[in-house]
């Protein structure tokens, strides 16, 4: 998550505030957001592991609108 944030921060300090290489970047760290979320909750017991990878699969195989 961090190279991500990074990568972000380098972005947007460049000027560089849309575009491609953003919205891969941004994407990225949405992912990580989600994936420490959830798998926090897997360690805690309150949600299943599969359904926690199901989640995470529905999240990058969908088309953003």
């Amino acid at each position: 998550m961090e190279s991500w944030r990074a990568t972000l921060s380098a972005l947007k300090s460049r000027g560089e505030t849309d575009g491609p290489r953003v919205d891969a970047a941004e994407s990225g760290l949405s992912y990580w957001r989600c994936h420490t979320a959830l798998f926090r909750e897997v360690e805690r017991g309150t949600v299943d592991e599969a359904l926690a990878n199901k989640a995470l699969d529905i999240l990058t195989t969908r088309p953003r609108r």
